[in-house]
């Protein structure tokens, strides 16, 4: 998960994991808090010829999802306010 001041910041270093080096050109989707780049990944699981990664793409974009559901009805949760006038 990215932490907020990692989003604030909007920089990142690629480094590959074999060669240890900083990757060039690089550039970071962050689907949680992105509309675009989760229909990237959805496109990029239709469009891959790789089944695995497809499975991969399509069961995070599903995580993504139910977390995104689920901040919302706990966000509309804070919202309701008391009744019979105990307020």
């Amino acid at each position: 998960m990215i932490s907020h001041e990692d989003k604030k910041n909007k920089t990142f270093k690629v480094i590959d994991k074999i060669t240890d080096k900083e990757v060039e050109g690089a550039f970071v989707l962050i689907p949680e808090y992105d509309s675009a780049a989760r229909v990237a990944l959805s496109a990029y699981a239709e469009a891959t010829n790789k089944p695995k990664i497809a499975r991969w793409l399509r069961a995070w974009l599903r995580e993504i999802h139910m977390r995104r559901t689920e901040q919302k009805e706990n966000r509309n949760k804070k919202r309701v306010l008391p009744t019979g006038g105990g307020w």
